[in-house]
């Protein structure tokens, strides 16, 4: 995982109320320009900040969607949550949030 810290966000936050709440973010696959590459590295890192937390919503953003690009995303997905079925919400970008992300 890169260091999020000069973009003023951090990877995990997790808030202790009645209920334990983690809050994940900016996992993107910045390291391949292949989108299978960086799907699993995406996903790596997303398992990496929840290993110990269910997991209750996934947001994800897909550059330039298409059918096989989804499918890459929701194979991988479903690999690494096993039988969690947690809300999912896909938001298909036509360009992407920094240099080289597809997801």
């Amino acid at each position: 995982m890169f260091d999020p810290r000069p973009n003023c966000y951090t990877h995990v936050v997790e808030a202790t109320t009645s209920t334990r709440l983690v809050y994940v973010a900016g996992q993107g696959g910045e390291l391949s320009p292949d989108f299978a590459e960086q799907v699993q590295q995406a996903l790596a890192n997303l398992r990496t900040a929840l290993a110990a937390a269910d997991v209750v919503k996934v947001t994800a953003l897909i550059v330039h969607h298409s059918e096989e690009r989804l499918a890459i995303f929701s194979a991988a997905l479903r690999a690494i949550l096993s039988d969690m079925a947690p809300a999912l919400h896909v938001d298909f970008r036509a360009t992407p949030s920094a240099a080289g992300h597809a997801i």
